[in-house]
């Protein structure tokens, strides 16, 4: 069985290694820009990904919602990490770290992404192959 592959964006090159290093356990690929982490996405297929709310010229929410139109089910896999403790309203994404966050509290939100995504795709594997032959 492969690694997962996580996609890291964040400005702030300390903060990106140091989620590479906390995910060693995973295929992480860690971009510090915003628009070439788009074209990452419309190029490669990664399980979880890992952005920065706050970053220059393309904003973590403005990237979510390019991401979104290349694959509409990214929102199910994405986590925000921020230096702002309150989660703006409607963002709709797996999960939220505020910064600074235990090491411990990144793979578990990782983890729950990865168990949710193949419970997903395992239920829809059942229910095609529940469904009657036509």
């Amino acid at each position: 069985m492969s690694r997962a592959r996580v996609l890291v964006i964040d400005d702030e090159e300390l903060v990106g290694r140091a989620i590479e290093r906390t995910l060693r356990d995973y295929d992480v690929v860690y971009i510090a820009d915003a628009e070439e982490a788009l074209r990452a996405l419309r190029e490669q297929r990664f399980d979880v990904v890992i952005c920065d709310l706050s970053m220059p010229n393309l904003s973590g929410a403005a990237l979510l919602a390019e991401a979104l139109l290349i694959d509409p089910s990214i929102k199910d896999r994405f986590i925000f990490v921020s230096g702002s403790a309150s989660r703006p309203p409607g963002l709709d994404v797996a999960d939220y770290l505020t910064k600074p966050f235990e090491s411990s509290e990144l793979r578990e939100a990782v983890a729950t992404v990865l168990d949710d995504v193949a419970l997903r795709k395992a239920f829809v594997e059942h229910a095609r192959d529940r469904s009657p032959s036509t």
